[in-house]
């Protein structure tokens, strides 16, 4: 089995936020799967492993438990489900759900957008 290695890359910088986007497409080709680019309004620019576990979500343990039974491990497993295949879940109520939300919008992520 090959081994896996993940980097995490945090870039700082003094460039006006429309600058950003043009700082992303530069490193579009650091890009591999796996890793989402996502800019911050706070000047920050972070690679965020989709692959890790749900515990860097820094959720409850009561949220993680509820995930983990329903086989959601990883951050990609989170974020491939749209809200109401979570509120389908056993035990999952609009509280669970609003912070599962709130904690992948902090990190410039979000669930899936149920197609019409």
């Amino acid at each position: 089995m090959a081994e896996v290695k993940t980097a995490r890359l945090e870039i700082k910088t003094n460039l006006p936020g429309e600058n950003l986007d043009q700082l992303g497409h530069d490193l579009t080709s650091l890009r591999t799967p796996g890793l989402e680019l996502r800019g911050k309004s706070d000047g920050k620019t972070s690679l965020i492993d989709i692959d890790d576990s749900i515990g860097i979500l820094m959720l409850s343990p009561r949220i993680l438990n509820r995930l983990e039974d329903n086989k959601i491990f990883t951050v990609r497993d989170l974020i491939s489900k749209c809200e109401r295949d979570l509120q389908a879940l056993k035990l999952f109520g609009p509280i669970t759900l609003r912070e599962i939300k709130q904690a992948l919008e902090e990190r410039g992520l979000s669930l899936k957008s149920v197609q019409q």
